[in-house]
């Protein structure tokens, strides 16, 4: 014998990479629940990402109506006076070198017309009203596709009201009535040429096609506004308003490039906060430069929200890692325990290989070594299936983000080989146990489990009952934050499971015996099936389609309750303020201003005495709400009831009180009471509207939530219907009498609206009014806590598959269990005169009996949990409360999976009952 000889490795540890080929059924399992595992540990990360991604671009899309507001991610600078000459270049390169943003767009203007002083152009003695005025780019644009003339524009109606032509000299002054030797001024230019604005604004129309929008620049001779826009290039601009000594308005807007990602935006934030921060410190540059500049220093302001978006994507992905970490630990449980269920389950069907393993002397190193060995080839397929899983949830059930693959690429690979070392971990942990027990207990290949039976199922059953308790004395908001909303559905389900199977071995022997006619199928199958391999199958199958049904009620309860909860904070698409513009003669406006996509709703304080402290109370026109309102998910039926029923009983009320105008001060206005509320249906009361008089009410209905009023209050709102209460007389504070006086408790106007908010800004701005502040039901949704609700619950998507995984593992290799039990057997059967046919039926009714079960209390399950306390509300101070539920869509689902699962385990019984008896013993390798 050659001297390397003694140290070659054992056979098994040759062939251990390869012994699973031979066994596809199981190699597909093993590499399943492997990906499964890699994906749970991966998918978080990328979630994460994802939400942090979505929630960014959900703040700057909320804010798309308003470029440069207050609540937009560009950067607008504005500042008044001209920049000395030694700073000026440094303060513009500043601009320019913010990350992440455009080259600034520069505006400027100079004195408008205000009661002290009226800018003038002037020419053969008469003169007009005009802004100087300059952008970028608009002096070119103006000029076409020639070059540009030196000069000033004016509008066409203004330069033939001065008889100018292009080429033509005007005079630009300022009038001033207070400021002595302001108007002394004056500076000759030459007239390039003349424009024509956009109607019903002073913008040149040849400049919409640089952005700017006619809107802001809106024509109201009546209000003092709409000053036309002599128009120049910026060199002019500068030089004559220092002839002038006139201190122009600058703003500089640099746009947000491209769609960032949040690593990218944080450090453009962090740009803007830098140079923010050096136009206040003292000793910088810029800041010392700007205070030389005459005849005052200058200090520009930045408007931008930038850095509150920032802030606000984080904490929605904060509150995304708060809210999906349950689900994070539920999938990795439960990859955990199907692997090991996989491993343990391939273990003892290899129960003979094992015991000649021990008989042949290998030590523990080299079975635990022969099983990692096994499940390299494993490992290998899993990590790119686990990482195609994560990408697949995250892609298909994740935030609508980027999930941010390449930053995150170390953190996935150090993730992808924890999970493949655990898998290769318990592998050989598994076969070191088996090999443990086989040493402890030589012969013993069968043991009595009742004992340890018993022990479990009163474990399971003690912590569902203490769990339960828990979910019941614990407040919603703690159920969601603690380990309830892991623990509930889990320990519910498992003390369900042992319940449901614990009756069905008492209960099994006792059922009658007429349907089982002896030698038939049923017969067959009742007298050869056995618990012992029925039950423990029927466990996981319970929980596996609790856990899956479950899953699509939280799913389907939290879609429903962000919609519901946004349409209580918004009320519709656009909503704007318009204060106490609708009073008096404007009250005649409404009309006009509702319509099949708008409504007004007049709002003001009331108190409901006896009860102390004001409530909001909403005039309301109830068949224009009712078409305007957002009505979420689940709002609509009875909230829109409620509105008919106001405006029936509106309706009476008016037409009882125009006929008999004497008794109006008793009739009792109808009204709907929103939120927490001793009263009920039916019940009087009175309304006081202070300064204004005291109003009898009746109550036709109360609600928990209606659209806007969460937003409105947290305590009761209430609502009246427009025929109702402005039928009286509301002396002092009646929208109808426009008011003189400046007390509190006038009624405010709100539009409500299905229309975007530049559509309706510019169907206001034609009826003269302006809103004082706009929201939409983006800017709502928007919100953090919504945000991080909604998408978390789509990391219920690899809880699910895992679900679906344990449920189809469980009813295949149960069908595989059938099968090979009865291989010997079935040979004799076929012999006494029973056909392939019959036997394969005998074992479908087993099959189906243990998902019927199965069926039956994973049902029980899921209904216990829709009942029992929430445990998934996270946002509860936003009603209304947000429960699981199953719908027609979800339960359909739910039972299409079971009946596909019955399908698929009936095609592994057909197939394995065609297999050659010659075949039983080849998995066993």
């Amino acid at each position: 014998m050659s001297r390397g000889s003694g140290r070659r490795p054992h056979p098994l540890l040759r062939r251990a990479p390869i012994r699973l080929a031979y066994a596809p059924s199981w190699s597909l399992v093993l590499v399943g629940v492997s990906a499964l595992l890699v994906a749970a540990l991966v998918a978080p990360g990328w979630f994460l990402h994802a939400a942090e991604d979505a929630a960014l671009g959900a703040k700057r899309g909320a804010a798309d109506s308003n470029a440069f507001g207050t609540d937009s991610a560009n950067v607008r600078v504005t500042w008044t006076g001209r920049i000395p000459k030694d700073v000026e270049a440094d303060y513009h390169q500043a601009l320019r070198d913010l990350p992440g943003y455009a080259d600034p767009v520069t505006t400027g203007s100079g004195a408008g017309e205000t009661a002290f002083a009226r800018p003038l152009v002037s020419a053969h003695g008469r003169s007009v009203v005009a802004v100087l005025w300059t952008h970028d780019g608009a002096v070119d644009t103006l000029a076409g596709s020639g070059a540009a003339p030196p000069g000033l524009w004016l509008p066409r109606s203004l330069g033939e009201e001065l008889g100018v032509h292009a080429g033509d000299p005007v005079q630009l002054s300022i009038t001033a009535y207070s400021t002595p030797g302001l108007g002394d001024h004056v500076v000759s230019v030459p007239l390039a040429g003349l424009y024509d604005p956009v109607e019903g604004s002073t913008l040149p129309a040849a400049l919409q096609s640089l952005g700017l929008d006619p809107l802001a620049y809106p024509w109201r001779p009546d209000s003092g506004a709409g000053t036309a826009l002599a128009v120049t290039d910026a060199e002019s601009f500068r030089s004559w308003c220092r002839q002038l000594r006139d201190a122009p308005r600058y703003t500089a807007d640099l746009r947000l490039e491209g769609d960032p990602t949040p690593a990218r935006f944080a450090t453009a934030v962090a740009a803007v906060e830098r140079f923010e921060k050096r136009l206040y410190e003292p000793g910088d540059v810029l800041r010392t430069g700007l205070d030389t500049a005459k005849p005052e220093p200058i200090t520009p302001q930045v408007v931008t929200a930038a850095p509150a978006i920032l802030r606000g994507a984080r904490i929605a992905a904060d509150q995304s890692r708060v809210q999906v970490t349950p689900f994070v630990r539920a999938t990795v449980l439960l990859a955990v325990g199907l692997l090991l269920v996989a491993l343990v389950l391939l273990a003892s069907r290899r129960s003979l290989e094992h015991e000649s393993m021990t008989a042949s002397g290998m030590s523990l190193l080299q079975r635990g070594l022969v099983a990692t060995l096994e499940l390299v080839p494993v490992a290998v397929l899993a990590a790119p299936m686990g990482l195609l899983l994560a990408w697949a949830d995250v892609r298909f059930f994740g935030p609508p983000g980027r999930p941010g693959m390449a930053e995150s690429r170390v953190e996935a690979a150090l993730l992808t080989a924890g999970g493949l070392a655990v898998v290769l971990v318990a592998g050989a942990a598994v076969a070191v146990v088996t090999a443990l027990r086989q040493e402890r207990l030589p012969g013993r290949r069968h043991t009595s489990a009742l004992g340890r039976a018993s022990v479990w199922r009163a474990g399971v059953l003690v912590l569902g009952v203490v769990v339960a308790v828990a979910a019941v004395s614990s407040e919603p908001a703690g159920r969601a934050a603690g380990p309830l909303t892991l623990l509930f559905p889990l320990a519910t389900a498992g003390a369900v499971a042992v319940t449901a199977t614990w009756l069905w071995q008492l209960l099994r022997p006792r059922l009658p015996r007429w349907p089982c006619r002896p030698g038939s199928g049923a017969w067959l199958a009742r007298h050869r099936s056995s618990l012992a391999t029925l039950v423990p199958v029927t466990l996981a199958l319970v929980v596996g389609l609790s856990v899956l049904g479950y899953g699509l009620a939280v799913r389907r309860g939290v879609q429903d309750s962000v919609a519901d909860k946004t349409a209580g904070l918004a009320g519709a698409r656009t909503t704007v303020d318009l204060g106490q513009q609708l009073q008096g003669v404007a009250f005649r406006r409404l009309p006009d201003l509702a319509g099949p996509d708008s409504t007004v709703i007049h709002t003001r304080p009331a108190t409901l005495p006896p009860a102390f402290g004001s409530h909001p109370l909403w005039v309301v026109e109830p068949a224009e709400l009712d078409r305007v309102a957002d009505w979420g998910a689940t709002l609509g039926g009875e909230a829109r009831r409620a509105l008919h029923l106001l405006a029936v009983a509106s309706e009476r009320a008016k037409a009882d009180t125009l006929a008999s105008p004497d008794d109006a001060g008793l009739a009792p206005v109808p009204v709907i009471l929103v939120g927490p509320t001793d009263q009920d249906v039916g019940d009087l009361g009175t309304m006081a509207l202070a300064p204004g008089p005291l109003v009898p009410i009746t109550v036709v209905a109360v609600l928990d939530t209606f659209p806007g009023t969460t937003a409105a209050s947290p305590d009761v709102t209430v609502v009246a219907a427009r025929s109702g209460l402005f039928a009286r007389r509301l002396t002092g504070i009646d929208p109808r009498i426009k008011s003189e006086s400046t007390l509190a408790g006038e009624f405010s106007a709100q539009v409500w609206s299905g229309r975007s908010t530049h559509d309706l800004r510019a169907a206001l701005e034609g009826e003269g009014l302006v809103g004082e502040h706009e929201q939409t039901i983006q800017q709502v949704g928007s919100r953090p806590e919504l945000l991080a609700s909604g998408w978390a619950v789509g990391y219920l998507g690899p809880l699910e598959v895992g679900a679906a995984l344990l449920v189809v593992a469980a009813v295949v290799l149960l069908a595989r269990r059938l099968v090979e039990r009865d291989v010997v057997t079935d040979l004799l059967l076929q012999r006494m005169g029973w056909t392939r046919r019959e036997l394969a039926a005998s074992r479908a009714r087993e099959l189906v009996a243990a998902l019927v079960v199965a069926w039956l209390a994973a049902a029980l399950t899921i209904w216990l949990l829709v009942r029992a306390p929430t445990t998934i509300e996270t946002v509860p101070q936003l009603p209304p409360l947000t429960r699981p539920h199953l719908d027609t869509r979800e339960l359909v689902t739910w039972l299409g999976g079971v009946v596909g699962v019955l399908v698929a385990g009936l095609l592994v019984l057909a197939r394995g009952s065609r297999t050659p008896p010659e075949e039983v013993l080849r998995g066993n390798r």
